[in-house]
């Protein structure tokens, strides 16, 4: 299965201020992420967890200070403006927003949505619609949420983000294959 988003060791640090007044924040620390063609994941944590700048980085908008990305197999930017689309969509107005549509034959994509918190229940099942021909189609979704529920619903794979880290394997399971199943029993 081809793997749409891989992310090894993001870290990526804020910093602000002028001489003698300085202030940073770890935002992400040394984060893993593994989503495959086909597949939907959400990453859900509270404001502040970094689920945002994990977007960002993922859409090739804002550079890691240390890392590496994939998009398809290819480390270069460039996959990441043809390949990755960040979907702003503000919590109860999203049903405003539209989604460009695309060729019917184009080469799968990277979905990445933020700010889908507070969704009618309505909205949020036609998004959960959206995401799931998205994978018919073998695209991947990455979904940033604060609620877990939400996460379910939109996402096959939910994993936690705390303090810029992740908790939960961010890789997909495999299934056992048979000789391992046997062998368990």
């Amino acid at each position: 299965m081809t793997i749409a988003l891989e992310l090894r060791g993001i870290t990526k640090r804020y910093v602000a201020g002028i001489k003698g007044c300085m202030a940073s924040a770890d935002v992400l620390r040394r984060v893993d992420v593994e989503v495959h063609a086909g597949e939907s994941m959400a990453i859900v944590g509270g404001a502040g967890a970094g689920k945002s700048t994990l977007l960002l980085c993922a859409a090739g908008l804002i550079v890691p200070d240390a890392g590496d990305l994939r998009w398809f197999g290819d480390n270069s930017r460039a996959a990441a403006i043809e390949r990755a689309t960040l979907h702003f969509a503000p919590g109860r107005h999203a049903h405003q927003c539209r989604v460009p549509r695309r060729r019917v034959n184009a080469a799968p994509h990277l979905h990445l949505i933020d700010g889908v918190d507070g969704l009618a229940d309505d909205v949020a099942a036609r998004l959960a619609s959206w995401i799931g021909r998205r994978r018919e189609r073998g695209d991947a979704v990455l979904v940033a949420v604060r609620d877990g529920d939400v996460g379910s619903l939109l996402a096959s794979r939910c994993v936690t983000m705390r303090g810029g880290q992740l908790h939960g394997d961010a890789r997909p399971a495999t299934a056992a294959r048979v000789a391992e199943r046997i062998a368990a029993r």
